[in-house]
């Protein structure tokens, strides 16, 4: 790899897709090369080769994105001579709180990452106090191309994600609770099946939604009440499009509250004053730019590869 201003390529684990992608389209505009990069197989043979194709890459720093991988991925991307960044994103810090992988194999491998990564500064705090130290770097949101006029629907109308798998870490009991005591406001479900939820008039399962652009649109709330996070895409995507965001996180720009009670008086607040989210709007697109983010990433790469 050579310095500033020459073409720059990196690895990035390819089973955070999603994220991955959002990384690699405003990098390459700064010309910096996103390779995917599959997890070592588990069978032994299969890791082997997997080890020597690494070790033959001519690529120097592999981004792991999600922080629990298992320790011999990061000693083996290491023993290939490779600069190893772990990026943590949420739940992965929930689970290692929980879970803490404190044996010797885990050790080693932590030695091994060269730089440690956290989406936000909770995220970053609560990491330090399990022996991580970590730079604040988010990913990148699903944000407009370009600036929009804020589409303010007439209706009370809330977005909910409530992942079917992972229900009661998102309170689906808060959620359909608050369903039930405010018949005039509609809620937009995502990802939750109508054969398992509460049969209201005044709630729309919509299931896996493609086009985001179509729920934004319609609402406008974004409601995320969960037992511990990151730093929320849809969040930041909310706010970028003007809407008003209930969280159970302390974030700028958004309402924090965490219980039956404390969301309606928000909500009810809300629809009363008939206003988007202006200032959230302005922070979010100008604080979460992916051009902005991109850049602070190749600065990153460039940081790393000087060092010996």
């Amino acid at each position: 790899m050579k310095s500033r201003g020459h073409k720059l390529t990196i690895y990035l684990n390819t089973d955070s897709q999603l994220f991955a992608n959002r990384i690699a389209r405003p990098l390459s505009d700064l010309g910096v090369t996103v390779m995917p990069f599959p997890l070592p197989p588990k069978k032994i043979i299969a890791s082997i080769n997997w080890w020597l194709r690494l070790v033959q890459s001519e690529i120097n720093i592999v981004h792991y994105l999600w922080g629990l991988h298992h320790p011999l991925v990061y000693i083996l991307s290491k023993l290939a001579k490779k600069k190893v960044i772990v990026h943590w994103i949420g739940t992965d810090v929930l689970k290692l709180s929980r879970f803490p992988r404190r044996g010797m194999l885990w050790k080693v491998g932590m030695r091994m990452v060269d730089l440690h990564l956290a989406v936000s500064q909770p995220l970053a705090e609560e990491l330090k106090t399990l022996g991580i130290n970590s730079k604040v770097v988010p990913l990148i949101a699903d944000l407009p191309l370009k600036p929009i006029e804020i589409n303010w629907p007439p209706g009370d109308q809330v977005f909910v994600y409530l992942p079917e798998l992972r229900k009661d870490f998102f309170n689906k009991d808060i959620i359909f609770q608050l369903a039930d005591r405010m018949p005039s406001v509609k809620f937009l479900i995502t990802c939750y099946s109508s054969d398992n939820g509460p049969s209201l008039k005044n709630i729309e399962y919509l299931g896996f939604v493609k086009d985001m652009e179509k729920i934004w649109d319609q609402v406008k709330v974004y409601l995320r009440i969960v037992e511990h996070d990151g730093l929320s895409h849809t969040v930041i995507e909310a706010l970028a499009r003007g809407k008003h965001v209930v969280w159970s996180c302390h974030f700028p720009h958004c309402f924090y509250a965490n219980n039956v009670e404390g969301i309606k008086g928000i909500l009810e607040n809300i629809f009363k004053s008939g206003q988007p989210n202006i200032e959230g709007m302005k922070f979010a697109q100008s604080e979460f730019n992916p051009d902005k983010i991109a850049a602070e990433f190749k600065q990153i790469y460039l940081s790393m590869l000087r060092k010996k």
